[in-house]
């Protein structure tokens, strides 16, 4: 009996500590603490890649950019700014090759990556392409702060940036609940409209084809936001009205 009363303690703790439930405890992630060997491997992969552009060999320097995304997390607090601020100096090299890792590479840092990964989003609007590496990056670091932006961009025009956006939703699948409905509210919006067009008599081709490009993307992305099983935009809307909304969590 005292084994019980002990365990139960422990576990009361261990909730009382960590407030998203036992299992969000577990789930959560945190950086390494640095080391010498981690803070001195990232240190020479950031001399390389100085080397590198110096002497523009953009292959050899993208190759370093991709290093940094792994080392990132066991660098120390001065080390990490200054990675991203390399990072975000390598989005106006030449060479396409390495803007691109570098878009990549900021997506597994931390710090300022997510202003100027927005930013550089907004600015690429006339390259989708681009434009979605630099969403598709921004959306890894769940960054709370742009949620609203995020969903900003379920009205382009283009279908992969759309695209791009829902999945980038999904990556806060792990957040609070009031702000998982806020972004559960803005996809059904979308999702509502996308389906009432596709489903008219004889919807237009662009209608066709765009609620085929983002009927998947929805529908994984609404199950990972809500954890139901659910399928169709009018279901979706009707457990939204009648249960989603009205409860406390999800």
């Amino acid at each position: 009996m005292r084994i019980l009363e002990v365990t139960l303690i422990a576990i009361l703790a261990l909730v009382t500590f960590c407030p998203a439930t036992l299992a969000g405890c577990q789930n959560e992630k945190k950086d390494p603490k640095p080391t010498e060997e981690s803070i001195a491997a990232l240190q020479e992969t950031m001399d390389g890649l100085s080397e590198s552009l110096k002497d523009k060999d953009f292959s050899q320097a993208t190759a370093q950019i991709d290093k940094i995304s792994t080392q990132y997390a066991g660098g120390n607090k001065k080390q990490k700014e200054a990675a991203v601020s390399m990072l975000k100096g390598c989005l106006k090299n030449k060479d396409l090759s390495v803007r691109k890792a570098a878009i990549a590479a900021l997506g597994h840092t931390g710090g300022k990556a997510i202003k100027i990964l927005m930013k550089g989003a907004k600015a690429a609007k006339k390259d989708p392409d681009l434009q979605q590496r630099y969403l598709n990056a921004a959306g890894k670091l769940r960054d709370e702060s742009v949620v609203k932006d995020f969903l900003k961009y379920l009205n382009n025009k283009d279908n992969n940036v759309i695209k791009i956006a829902i999945y980038a939703l999904g990556n806060y699948k792990d957040s609070p609940t009031k702000l998982r409905k806020e972004i559960v509210k803005g996809l059904l919006k979308v999702y509502s409209s996308v389906a009432s067009a596709y489903s008219k008599p004889n919807p237009t081709t662009t209608n066709k084809a765009r609620y085929e490009a983002l009927y998947n993307p929805f529908e994984s992305t609404l199950k990972k936001l809500t954890k139901q099983e659910i399928k169709g935009a009018n279901e979706w809307n009707r457990w939204f009205r009648k249960d989603g909304k009205k409860r406390k969590e999800w």
